[in-house]
């Protein structure tokens, strides 16, 4: 988790891992997907599969977006789990 959390390399993650990585970050860094990456991961999971990792960072995103848009706010109380832009 530390390597998607802190946007670290990937070396040393498990095959799977990596790859749902590197697709989660080029579809949401580079706004595309390369070719290799969308075929390496079609014949790791299959078209199902696929699409359903998609679907589910889809759905992380649609959250991400309601969260900025209604400005919510972890309690008080409470220390974020992520790091914090400092931007």
């Amino acid at each position: 988790m530390d390597v998607v959390k802190y946007r670290r390399d990937t070396a040393g993650v498990p095959d799977a891992d990596a790859l749902i990585i590197h697709l989660g970050r080029q579809i949401f860094g580079d706004h595309r997907l390369s070719p290799e990456t969308y075929a390496a991961a079609l014949a790791r999971f299959g078209a199902s599969g696929l699409v359903d990792f998609v679907s589910l960072m889809g759905n992380y995103a649609q959250t991400a977006a309601l969260l900025t848009a209604f400005d919510m706010q972890l309690h008080p109380d409470w220390e974020p789990l992520l790091p914090l832009d400092e931007a």
